[in-house]
């Protein structure tokens, strides 16, 4: 949750609320979340971002989470 967070927040979301340790999210901020990956923006008439949106978000977010892990590992050695 943290990297789709540092994500968002890169990209100029000035919204993005950080969950205090050991809080589990609402599975519907997460949603929301996802679908503002890629371009999603929720408003009073569609709160929730469509299915290709969020299965988009999730394949951005599965990408970041790999150059993470491909990062890390390089300044391990």
């Amino acid at each position: 949750m943290d990297l789709l967070h540092t994500v968002l927040e890169s990209q100029g979301h000035r919204d993005v609320v950080r969950w205090p340790a050991g809080h589990a999210p609402d599975s519907r901020d997460v949603v929301i979340d996802l679908g503002r990956l890629v371009g999603s923006h929720p408003s009073s008439r569609q709160p929730l971002p469509g299915a290709r949106m969020v299965w988009q978000g999730l394949e951005r977010l599965n990408w970041a989470i790999q150059v993470r892990d491909a990062i890390g590992e390089t300044k391990r050695e």
